[in-house]
């Protein structure tokens, strides 16, 4: 009966839109349905009943075929040119806050620094209203709420949810790298030590990408085991933790060598790093490749 099913959502995907995105939803589709037809099998079920079951489980997939390399709709449409708008107002706040910091910057030198503190104080409250502007977006993005228990509702609700989680997470990088630029500025200006304090941004880097980890762990436990969406995750998952590894290992040597002078040595600092991915790569390969 499984050869069947696979033969029916092949019948399905006739006439679908050619492309990867189509055959990754063909797959996603299939594994679903047959993780359904394990399931009532398993309840007690006979295969008849439960081939009957699955199939009519399905729903409309034509509804998403109109999802696959095809134009925006003109609700869509509209809401890209409001987020678009949404965003450049932000950027603008944001150069501005920094242009607010950099003037009471220089204004510290006839005035005392006590400007630079105020100037300081008054960027961040400049930079407030996009951040929040920004968090707002995110979260008071519709929630699609299923019709009817079918496949295909799930997948659109997924989507939905996935679009979702996007905007929060690109909200959130947008605020972080704010952050991270505002202290860099702060950091600079009051110690003077431009020649290391770029390091900075290697740092942020780093801790971005540990909120990337976050997100793709999370993704992770949203698709069944072996499914070419799990695989994508755990993918997704290697790449993050080895590129923050790196970045650390950058991060520390430059910190330290500028520290200490030492350059002739803490050069093995990137030697430690690669034997520490090759750690990482084998509990990898342990937990999830089995």
């Amino acid at each position: 009966m499984k050869e069947e099913l696979r033969n029916h959502v092949e019948l399905l995907f006739e006439n679908a839109p050619s492309g990867k995105k189509a055959l990754e939803l063909k797959e996603e589709l299939l594994t679903n349905l047959e993780a359904r037809y394990d399931d009532l099998v398993a309840e007690g079920f006979s295969e008849a009943d439960t081939y009957k079951a699955t199939v009519e489980s399905i729903g409309d997939v034509n509804e998403l075929f109109g999802t696959l390399g095809s134009p925006l709709t003109e609700e869509s449409e509209e809401e890209r040119k409001k987020n678009a708008l949404v965003t450049t107002i932000c950027v603008a706040l944001y150069i501005l806050a920094g242009m607010v910091f950099f003037g009471f910057g220089i204004l510290s030198e006839s005035f005392g620094e006590h400007m630079a503190a105020i100037g300081f104080v008054i960027a961040l409250v400049i930079a407030a209203v996009p951040t929040c502007m920004l968090v707002y977006r995110s979260l008071a993005r519709p929630k699609y709420r299923r019709r009817e228990e079918t496949v295909v509702e799930e997948f659109k609700e997924w989507t939905s949810d996935h679009k979702r989680e996007k905007a929060i997470k690109d909200s959130i990088d947008t605020v972080f790298w704010t952050l991270i630029v505002l202290v860099y500025i702060l950091v600079s200006f009051y110690t003077f030590a431009w020649h290391i304090t770029w390091v900075i941004f290697i740092i942020g880097a780093a801790l971005g990408g540990a909120i990337d980890l976050l997100f793709a762990m999370r993704e992770l436990g949203e698709y069944p085991e072996n499914t070419s969406g799990y695989n994508k995750a755990v993918k997704k998952i290697s790449g993050e933790a080895s590129g923050i590894l790196w970045l650390v290992a950058v991060a520390a040597y430059f910190v330290v060598s500028f520290s200490t002078g030492a350059w002739h040595i803490t050069w093995v600092m990137f030697l430690a790093a690669a034997c520490l991915q090759s750690i990482i790569s084998l509990i990898f390969n342990l937990k999830f490749n089995k």
